[in-house]
């Protein structure tokens, strides 16, 4: 590929624009780097996917361009840790996460710390974003490697009503006395 003056083009430039533009939200910049032959492989200073940069910022119509230039849903990026969905889930963009089941992506994928997208939307409080998950087929009884499962995550935070929801959709790990103790301060405190 050559600039408008003969020369070729450099790479490692038209990398960076791809990220700059992504992390701008700059959508128009996206689509016509990717159309002259960028590639969608292209990650963050961080190791993130592009894909993951737009599922974690909120960036509805980036992901929906990426998506359709082919960006693999499940992509862990360099750091080959969290998916684009843990990380919409994490922020509790619910309309990304609908957007990704719709490409396939894999709702009880986990990190590297066994993680998986419930638990990054219950440790966030996001009980919208629960509801969708679990409606998804999330398993509520998986353990990440501190052994703590999504119910554990919400009641560390302290989150009652992502708490309750994890509950009713068929939670029925027991919490520990100081998980227990944690969620009885925070309705306490609530009321």
């Amino acid at each position: 590929m050559k600039s408008s003056d003969g020369s070729p083009r450099d790479k490692n430039l038209l990398s960076r624009s791809l990220i700059a533009a992504c992390t701008d939200n700059d959508v128009n910049t996206v689509r016509r780097l990717l159309v002259e032959g960028n590639s969608l492989n292209e990650a963050t200073e961080e190791g993130d996917s592009l894909l993951s940069l737009a599922c974690s910022a909120g960036y509805f119509e980036l992901a929906q361009v990426l998506l359709a230039m082919s960006a693999q849903v499940d992509d862990r990026g360099q750091k080959n840790d969290c998916t684009p969905l843990m990380e919409a889930a994490s922020a509790g963009h619910v309309e990304i996460i609908e957007l990704l089941f719709k490409h396939g992506a894999d709702v009880n994928a986990q990190s590297s710390t066994g993680n998986t997208p419930l638990m990054y939307a219950c440790a966030g409080g996001h009980e919208k974003a629960v509801k969708l998950l679990l409606d998804q087929g999330a398993k509520v009884e998986d353990h990440n490697e501190n052994g703590h499962t999504p119910l554990m995550e919400a009641a560390s935070a302290g989150h009652v009503g992502v708490a309750k929801v994890s509950r009713t959709c068929g939670s029925d790990c027991p919490l520990s006395p100081d998980h227990s103790a944690r969620l009885d301060n925070f309705r306490n405190d609530s009321t």
